[in-house]
């Protein structure tokens, strides 16, 4: 993700020309326009979404970290709205409904959906049932399944299903209101935008997987000790993602500075 930013930093945002900077950035334009990029950042996008979703199905209280979360993207919002009002350039900078934005509305309908199945049980399954011991653990296991499960599965498919449907469909609207859900019309731009559809279809499926194979709250192992750097980034992954960007920008533009080329 740091690379794949730094790269859009160096594109489209300072364009370096002559020396080492230059050929950076002229490497930029191909990695972005590279079958590899095409390809893979879909991927790692669901890949980072779904986790996103198996580490809701751990949490003790889903709707306080989806409410801070989308302070924090509001605050973003307003962060790009006057950064691009500074360039006189909003469609680069200001984000309109970006991944923050669609994780912390995931996480809050995640909430509500499973707040009353959840409800009965700190953990919603029995250790002793859903311990794994091959075929006969594995249909312990499923026993163990309840709707509330089986609701989080549905909406995560139908979620998926009716973002392709939208995308292919190509709707014609007068309003970017529905923005949010995938549907706008030509005036709509957002720097980062990850709609709803089908994006919280993906969190719902990993937060289903995290339910699936999670055996209780006494199953949960502690981590070796040589994944505690890992665990330090995992711990603190929303401050991290917030500082790489700042961190880029300010190094970036020393960067011009020193070489004495215009931003």
């Amino acid at each position: 993700m740091i690379f794949d930013h730094m790269m859009i930093d160096f594109s489209y945002t300072f364009d370096f020309t002559g020396g080492l900077l230059g050929r950076l950035t002229n490497f930029s334009w191909l990695y972005l326009s590279s079958p590899l990029r095409t390809y893979m950042h879909p991927v790692f996008v669901a890949l980072f979404v779904s986790i996103s979703g198996i580490c809701s199905s751990f949490s003790r209280n889903n709707l306080l970290r989806g409410a801070k979360l989308f302070a924090v993207a509001l605050a973003l919002s307003a962060a790009t709205f006057l950064f691009g009002l500074i360039e006189h350039d909003y469609a680069d900078y200001f984000i309109v409904f970006g991944i923050l934005h669609m994780l912390s509305v995931s996480i809050l309908i995640y909430a509500l959906v499973t707040w009353r199945g959840d409800s009965k049980g700190k953990s919603g399954y029995d250790d002793k049932s859903t311990s794994v011991d091959g075929e006969r653990g594995f249909k312990r296991l499923m026993r163990n399944i309840r709707p509330v499960d089986y609701i989080v599965l549905a909406l995560g498919v139908v979620m998926i299903a009716s973002g392709i449907f939208i995308e292919r469909a190509n709707i014609q609207i007068s309003t970017n209101l529905f923005s949010p859900f995938g549907i706008y019309d030509g005036s709509f731009t957002s720097a980062d935008y990850f709609p709803l559809l089908p994006w919280c279809g993906v969190f719902f499926l990993g937060a289903f997987a995290g339910r699936f194979f999670k055996k209780g709250e006494g199953s949960i192992k502690p981590a070796p000790r040589w994944t505690k750097p890992l665990d330090f980034v995992g711990r603190h992954a929303l401050i991290m993602y917030l500082a790489h960007q700042v961190a880029l920008f300010g190094i970036l533009y020393l960067a011009a500075y020193l070489t004495g080329q215009a931003v």
